[in-house]
């Protein structure tokens, strides 16, 4: 099984697939 990259959002480390930001959301406008 290969290493997925993985991206913080909302204090914690997910899967890169899983992390869409919408560009509203309020943690990545802040």
């Amino acid at each position: 099984m290969s290493e997925q990259p993985q991206a913080w959002l909302n204090g914690r480390f997910v899967p890169a697939d899983e992390a869409k930001i919408s560009v509203v959301d309020a943690g990545f406008v802040q």
